[in-house]
């Protein structure tokens, strides 16, 4: 019954690790509350996410941009401010990537993530190529931030979430 679970990690170890919660405005009242997506016309998408904060005098602050992929907008997406994550689903993809010395590489890389709140709204859905769909969720917990590895491609997400104060 701890105050934060770490969730599991999907995906891979190649890439760079990041941290959302390292950002320099990050504050433990702040939550990932929405989410801008790009992609290159090829359904991998690259992610910032948007983080509102339960003090209201806080901005909301926007992370690093996770992956590459940056020529089209797919969704640019905020919850309502004070509405929380209670789950995540996202799309696992098996790619092979020709690199520019020829070499091919088989990599999983994450897409398509959508987000559901505790008042049943959810964020736009992942319309490209389907993939191995993942999901996590914890009863009485709602999505604190996110963790992960990235470089070209999002190859690790890792989410954290918080204990909801409404719990018996």
């Amino acid at each position: 019954n701890s105050l934060v679970i770490a969730g599991r990690e999907f995906g891979s170890a190649r890439g760079t690790h990041f941290d959302d919660s390292t950002h320099p405005y990050f504050t433990s009242s702040h939550y990932l509350n929405g989410i801008l997506a790009r992609d290159n016309d090829d359904d991998l998408e690259s992610y910032q996410f948007y983080y509102s904060s339960s003090c209201g005098s806080q901005d909301i602050i926007t992370s690093e941009r996770h992956g590459k992929q940056t020529l089209s907008f797919k969704k640019d997406f905020q919850f309502d401010k004070n509405e929380k994550i209670q789950k995540v689903e996202g799309h696992y993809l098996n790619k092979t990537i020709v690199f520019s010395n020829g070499t091919n590489v088989t990599m999983r890389i994450i897409t398509g993530l959508q987000f559901y709140t505790t008042k049943g709204h959810a964020s736009p859905s992942y319309a490209g190529e389907e993939g191995v769909m993942f999901e996590e969720e914890y009863e009485g917990y709602t999505l604190w931030y996110v963790t992960g590895r990235s470089d070209e491609y999002i190859h690790q997400l890792q989410f954290y979430w918080y204990r909801t104060l409404d719990i018996n």
